[in-house]
């Protein structure tokens, strides 16, 4: 038996290796376990139920979670299987960009998680004809509950298994608006054909097997986890979801072999990690900083000699163990997409023994492009990897854009053919707008974005993201903007790791001000902090494009403020918009 179609997962994993927990919810330290078995008979009587309310072939289906859970995917593959698009929306999303989204889309029904979400869309649903009814997951008073839907009624079972077996491969399966960093969102279609080629892809490179566990925290709204989770449903693993609040318990219970995750969360990790240690003292303060050292000096090819082996095994014996066991302590890697990881903490976590694969890919393309292997040789850190099967990846001989074709590019963006063809080449290959290089003429490299490109007065060419991940290196740094474009010089924009920098000036005897942040921040010996930071990079780095000044924002980067995507990657128009006064004063004379 194969599978051809996304809802075939697990009829395909029920005929080769059934799991008594194939999909779990974790919420408080409580289990609620679904079988394979289970499964798959909700998502037949949910079709089912779909199909007596009015769902029509095409018909459009949001749905939004503040967590993810398993009536998420019961729900997606549900109406998949009724002939149905989904069309996942994050919770963290306005009202404004819903509502277009809502009547762009023309979607039919919504299914949400709780009360606020519910609230969230009833409140807008005059603004959106199409929308007939939303359903919640959880109980909440006097809103349809989407148990309502389940239903035996064999006439209507009998028409869902007909429906279903008349569903193309070729067959758009979801819709998804990409938020990007600017603009306005746009619909991304993706086939039942263009993500199972991508999850056969992924499977064949991830040494996951049947009844392993696996923990899901990242939004199932997003691509990437969602591509990630039907790979673990085809292997045959245990897909444990967990609210990414309760991520660091969660990890503890589960335990999981494997879990995916977007470099900010790494980077929680680590800033609590070296938290702890600043509060060290003597001897347990020196190893602490001395295993650091150790980590940072991990080779980025993997291949270390006698000597480095000895001091890793001493590091990870006396500190390292510790952080092995906040992410759970049987974990055999973590699947990393979204952005770029700092190098550094790459290193670091993976000389204490927490393999790190970063790979690369766009909603556009299922969205694996390319991935660091767990096999030996077939990983280099500070790059996003080798090519999956299948997939073709070039680089443009005019400015190094990565360029992609295969099975797993989208079918184009809904209802934008002019858009389309505007990143979609008539002979298949995609224009991703990213910058690369190929390491070791194997090793693909993201060396920046390609519309983040500026020029400055003197009619170079600046390229920010480089600047930018060497600046966030520094511990205290957690975002850094460089802008400039069509100014005479360039300049950062830095937004500090407060609860790390309140650890470093108590540690050093300097003032701390976690009430009035921006006054904080103008302190003399703040500023100096990081001013030597900038003067570290003009030193070592900068050649043509010093960084001439900067600003030192007093807010913390979130989803919820509008600053961060979903995955936490920086909205670089809208910081610039909300900070515009300060910026025009780095450039006033």
């Amino acid at each position: 038996m194969d599978f051809t179609r996304l809802f075939d997962i697990l009829p395909y994993q029920q005929y080769k290796y059934p799991q008594e927990v194939a999909l779990c919810n974790l919420q408080n330290g409580a289990e609620t376990p679904f079988s394979t078995g289970q499964c798959i008979t909700l998502i037949q009587q949910l079709s089912a139920g779909l199909l007596g309310i009015g769902l029509q072939n095409g018909d459009k289906v949001a749905i939004l979670s503040s967590y993810n859970c398993a009536e998420w995917t019961i729900t997606d593959l549900a109406v998949q299987q009724a002939g149905g698009m989904v069309v996942p929306i994050h919770a963290t999303t306005s009202a404004d960009e819903c509502i277009y989204i809502f009547n762009h889309a023309q979607i039919k029904y919504c299914f949400v998680n709780n009360q606020d979400l519910y609230k969230k869309i009833t409140e807008i649903q005059h603004q959106c004809p199409h929308l007939q009814g939303v359903f919640t997951f959880m109980p909440v008073a006097n809103a349809p509950n989407w148990q309502q839907l389940f239903t035996q009624n064999a006439d209507l079972l009998q028409q869902a298994a007909q429906v279903k077996n008349a569903i193309s491969p070729q067959q758009t399966a979801t819709i998804l608006y990409t938020s990007g960093t600017t603009g306005q969102p746009k619909g991304v279609m993706l086939s039942h054909a263009n993500m199972v080629s991508n999850i056969k892809a992924v499977l064949s490179v991830i040494p996951l097997m049947h009844a392993n566990k696996v923990l899901s925290f990242l939004p199932l709204s997003h691509v990437f986890e969602r591509t990630v989770v039907y790979t673990y449903l085809a292997a045959g693993a245990s897909v444990c979801f967990s609210m990414i609040t309760q991520t660091e318990q969660n990890l503890k219970q589960v335990k999981p072999l494997y879990f995916t995750a977007v470099p900010r969360v790494l980077e929680r990790m680590y800033e609590a990690i070296e938290k702890k240690g600043q509060k060290l003292k003597g001897i347990q303060r020196r190893l602490f900083w001395w295993a650091l050292q150790v980590a940072e000096q991990y080779p980025v090819s993997g291949k270390i000699n006698f000597t480095y082996a000895v001091k890793l095994y001493i590091a990870r014996l006396l500190v390292f163990n510790r952080l092995k066991q906040a992410v759970g302590g049987s974990v055999k890697g973590i699947i990393l997409g979204a952005a770029t990881l700092q190098p550094r903490l790459a290193q670091i976590f993976t000389a204490a023994g927490i393999p790190i694969r970063e790979g690369y890919g766009l909603t556009e393309c299922s969205p694996v492009l390319a991935f660091n292997r767990f096999e030996p040789g077939g990983s280099r850190l500070g790059t996003v990897g080798i090519p999956i099967p299948g997939v073709e990846i070039d680089l443009a001989p005019a400015d190094g854009e990565i360029l992609a074709r295969g099975p797993n590019i989208m079918q184009g963006y809904y209802q934008e053919p002019e858009l389309t063809q505007t990143i979609l080449a008539p002979d298949g290959w995609l224009h991703t707008g990213d910058l690369g290089e190929w390491v070791d003429d194997k090793f693909l490299k993201i060396s920046g974005r390609k519309k983040e490109l500026f020029k400055v007065t003197s009619g170079k060419y600046v390229a920010p993201q480089p600047i930018e991940n060497r600046l966030c290196r520094h511990t205290l740094i957690e975002h850094a903007l460089i802008i400039g474009d069509s100014k005479q010089y360039i300049c950062a924009l830095i937004a500090p790791a407060f609860d790390l920098l309140a650890g470093y000036c108590q540690a050093h005897n300097l003032p701390v001000d976690n009430q009035s942040r921006q006054n904080w921040l103008k302190l003399e010996p703040i500023m100096a902090i990081y001013k030597s930071m900038i003067d570290e990079y003009n030193t070592q780095h900068a050649t043509e494009h010093p960084i001439k000044k900067f600003l030192l924002l007093p807010v913390e980067f979130t989803p919820e403020n509008g600053l961060l995507t979903p995955t936490f990657k920086v909205k670089r128009e809208a910081v610039i918009e909300l900070f515009k006064q300060q910026i025009a004063a780095l450039y006033a004379y």
